[in-house]
């Protein structure tokens, strides 16, 4: 399943955008991100008080699982007085695995936005030849075939090159304003043809 739509705001969205929620059948929560976040905010200020008390009470059955509060401000302290040895560690670290962190980084990135594994996306570039479905610029290394997808659907379409995807975006998606572009780009084509 690579889409679900929010019982709150009924709009089809990628699973990336739904929470984990154990009770549920399909183990993710009834409502998006935003919408489980903005029910959040206004349960919140509509009890304040009550979530004030609740928390008070909740630190003093079990004040123990508030250490970690208290350790997380020595850790701030600890980074603040060591900034430059742990700026200097980072730029080691970064430097020996840069493959590493470009992976990561990839992988993260293609879960977050479009719940795709690597392995998903690489199947997905063999089976268009590694090119672009519009103008066929194969994809490199250093540049990457972006993933297009449907803004309304969430429905992922195939990989295109950066202009492709960038052009499709600049039309809003719009195949009225696309047709509108190409009878511009012919009528441009024709008035030259004339004048030679």
């Amino acid at each position: 399943m690579q889409n679900k739509e929010c019982k709150s705001c009924g709009v089809v969205k990628p699973v990336g955008n739904f929470s984990k929620l154990k009770s549920s059948e399909d183990g993710l929560g009834y409502y998006c991100k935003e919408c489980h976040n903005l029910k959040r905010r206004i349960s919140y200020s509509k009890n304040i008080e009550k979530e004030r008390v609740g928390s008070a009470k909740k630190y003093q059955k079990n004040p123990g699982r508030f250490k970690t509060m208290r350790s997380k401000t020595k850790s701030k302290e600890w980074r603040e007085k060591n900034k430059n040895h742990l700026r200097e560690y980072n730029k080691q670290y970064n430097i020996k695995n840069k493959e590493r962190i470009k992976i990561y980084n990839i992988e993260s990135s293609l879960k977050k936005k479009f719940n795709l594994t690597l392995e998903d996306y690489n199947k997905l570039l063999k089976s268009q030849n590694n090119c672009c479905l519009i103008c066929g610029t194969e994809g490199k290394d250093d540049r990457r075939l972006a993933v297009d997808h449907c803004h309304n659907t969430g429905i992922i379409r195939g990989l295109l090159c950066g202009r492709c995807n960038m052009g499709i975006g600049a039309f809003k998606e719009d195949t009225n304003l696309l047709n509108k572009a190409i009878g511009y780009i012919n009528y441009g084509n024709n008035s030259t043809n004339k004048n030679n």
